[in-house]
């Protein structure tokens, strides 16, 4: 694709609905829903050193943590996504960063996160795992065991997501009747401590916590309750119940370990090979 100038370029970018805010240089970014890149996961990118290393960026959406993760010496980065119930083939969004950006990250829009193990690697370095599991996912658990599998001993993964103030207490609120920060396609909302032990349980011990408090951004309730209309015309506000509280974010590094899990005898069998207690595999 050609791009003939800046002007070419702002013209071609307001064509479409962005989610991510990339910018795609000479003074041009993308207008995400969502706002600038949250500051707290760029912090974590920081103390990760990805050059030349291996990464899957979960549910890519736009590209913006997998173009991110190229732009920090990455030599390998999978983007991958589901788009099956979407209404075209591709991600229009992300092919023009990509060809703006001239990037080589390796696009594929037709994976569950529940299937990650079919990309044929069971060695990442970094997995990025970010807004994903409270949305889209009725089984973030399964998923977590999956990204073990395809993580290296020793390597990297990124989980970030909206939790529940609640260090004292392990739950997890599930959404189905009443919506989560405005979306009708959250499931889960855990407490810090429940979203800690889902990690932990998954063979990972983690090493860095941030919380970020919840705020409101300009238009989001309003752009919400126009996809609710667009997507259930048949049901009113009063049916959907939208939330306008923010929740807060929790940024989590975590480091992929073989280990003894203490607290239950056996572990489940997708991440038995990764017990080393006395009688595991």
């Amino acid at each position: 694709m050609t791009i003939a100038s800046r002007e070419d370029l702002l013209a071609r970018v307001t064509q479409y609905q962005w989610t991510h805010s990339i910018d795609l240089g000479n003074g041009a970014v993308t207008p995400g829903m969502w706002g600038s890149p949250n500051p707290a996961l760029l912090a974590a990118y920081g103390r990760i050193d990805f050059r030349g290393k291996k990464v899957p960026d979960i549910s890519c959406w736009h590209g913006l943590w997998s173009f991110e993760a190229e732009e920090r010496g990455a030599s390998t980065v999978y983007a991958t996504d589901d788009i099956s119930q979407r209404r075209y083939s591709e991600q229009p969004t992300f092919a023009l960063a990509y060809d703006v950006l001239g990037s080589r990250v390796k696009y594929v829009p037709t994976l569950s996160d529940y299937d990650v193990c079919n990309l044929g690697i069971d060695d990442f370095d970094v997995v990025v795992f970010s807004r994903v599991y409270y949305y889209h996912l009725r089984h973030p658990l399964l998923t977590l065991a999956t990204l073990r599998q395809v993580t290296a001993n020793g390597g990297v993964v990124i989980v970030e997501g909206p939790v529940i103030d609640d260090a004292g207490e392990s739950f997890a609120t599930f959404y189905y009747r009443d919506t989560s920060a405005d979306d009708v396609s959250n499931w889960w909302v855990p407490t810090v401590r429940c979203l800690r032990e889902w990690i932990e349980s998954s063979y990972s011990d983690i090493e860095h916590q941030t919380i970020v408090p919840g705020k409101s951004r300009p238009g989001q309730v309003q752009r919400w309750l126009d996809r609710v209309h667009r997507w259930y015309p048949g049901r009113s506000l009063a049916d959907i119940r939208p939330s306008v509280a923010q929740v807060p974010r929790c940024i989590i590094t975590a480091r992929a370990v073989c280990g003894d899990d203490k607290v239950h005898e056996l572990p489940d069998v997708d991440l038995a090979r990764f017990n080393l207690a006395p009688g595991g595999d």
